[in-house]
């Protein structure tokens, strides 16, 4: 309970700090424009995340995106644990006016579905439980980073990303978007 606690509690600071900072202008999008996307990040259930998305401009400011990620695990300890999943979401990005053309913060709120395994390999049974378990979770995803616009048609995304749902996790991610079409 603590820990979605905390959680809500940076989500509404990193809200409330964006919704601050903004001034006159942003990085806008025309309606209809699209981009892609790839991420490499870390993830609360201890290991590496990667993925690709798709986002098309619906306005100016708000773009709506889909991504697909992988999500590894890795051993703890002589244990041998390893685990992996697969992340999918939906949602939209408002973009926040700034003077900086070349960076624009963002919030995002949407849904998402995360299903994780894991196990252990059958040669330690006896020294600890064997056996593997998956989980799936959906929930409500939300967020926010930063766009850095670097030309015309690339930039780099930075951004924080908690799923709330029965198992509520969180991913901070780095990745890079080209535009498509301009």
């Amino acid at each position: 309970m603590k820990k979605l606690a905390r959680t809500f509690g940076a989500a509404a600071i990193v809200l409330v700090a964006m919704a601050s900072i903004s001034s006159l202008r942003a990085e806008e999008l025309k309606e209809g424009e699209s981009e892609v996307g790839a991420y490499i990040g870390g993830h609360s259930y201890g290991g590496a995340s990667f993925g690709v998305n798709y986002a098309r401009a619906m306005k100016p400011r708000f773009l709506v995106l889909g991504e697909f990620g992988y999500m590894t695990g890795g051993g703890y300890g002589l244990s041998g644990y390893s685990s992996h999943g697969f992340e999918f979401g939906g949602n939209v990005h408002y973009l926040f006016p700034l003077k900086n053309e070349k960076l624009t913060p963002y919030v995002l709120g949407g849904v998402g579905i995360e299903h994780f395994s894991y196990g252990y390999p059958s040669g330690l049974c006896g020294i600890i439980s064997c056996g593997s378990a998956s989980f799936t979770t959906g929930g409500v995803n939300i967020g926010g980073g930063l766009r850095w616009t670097l030309n015309e048609k690339w930039g780099v995304r930075p951004e924080w990303k908690v799923l709330i749902g029965n198992h509520t996790s969180s991913r901070f991610a780095v990745g890079v978007y080209y535009h498509l079409g301009k």
